[in-house]
């Protein structure tokens, strides 16, 4: 079976890395998926990446989907998406203040490394009607940026700005990570985020033809 090993959740907190799983088990379900993958909820991007690679060194189908967290450069997504770099972007990111951030080797190979670009929650902003049933009364998504607007150039800040703004009338009153992220992950239609993210659509792609390729 294959891992996916997941930013999110944690032993720290048993119920939300229970969400974790779940929302992603559902998302998994709608995108077409005859053998699902499971899936590894590390808490801290950094676990995350220890967690995967301690899983390659043992020989375990693994993958790793971290945030961006960044904008990804062109040269890093050029051709088909076999040939993408994610690896390259960890390696090279760079704060505010133009300080390399994550400094992570390369294990395993580009095929194995996902990206959610920029968070998981632009996923979100893909599938509006989603986040709508979740939040319902209340809720306005004049905010929500166009469907012709590329949702993985749309920064962290403003994402999390779109979605505050969008519930702020709704019972919920706002939009909390840790609370809301996992839910609306449950309602996507995976079909409406990869029309929007190339990089879903490369992730969803690849688990598929790598789960397919084992015994």
């Amino acid at each position: 079976m294959v891992k996916v090993y997941v930013e999110g959740g944690g032993n720290q907190n048993p119920g939300l890395a229970q969400d974790v799983r779940k929302g992603f088990k559902q998302f998994f379900e709608k995108a077409g998926f005859n053998n699902k993958p499971a899936v590894i909820v590390c808490g801290s991007r950094q676990s995350a990446y220890e967690d995967y690679c301690l899983a390659v060194s043992n020989g375990t189908p693994a993958v790793l989907l971290v945030d961006s967290e960044a904008p990804i450069d062109e040269k890093c997504q050029q051709g088909e998406i076999i040939n993408w770099k994610p690896w390259e972007h960890l390696q090279n990111r760079k704060n505010s203040k133009g300080e390399l951030c994550d400094l992570w080797e390369k294990v395993g190979n580009d095929i194995d490394c996902h990206l959610m670009v920029q968070m998981m929650e632009a996923w979100f902003l893909a599938d509006v009607d989603a986040v709508k049933a979740y939040y319902r009364h209340g809720f306005s998504d004049s905010k929500f940026p166009s469907d012709s607007e590329d949702i993985e150039k749309i920064s962290k800040t403003r994402i999390k700005e779109i979605l505050t703004k969008a519930a702020d009338e709704t019972a919920k009153a706002g939009y909390s990570k840790g609370r809301d992220s996992f839910a609306i992950l449950e309602l996507l239609d995976p079909s409406k985020v990869e029309a929007r993210s190339n990089w879903a659509k490369r992730f969803i792609y690849l688990l598929k033809e790598k789960i397919d390729m084992l015994p």
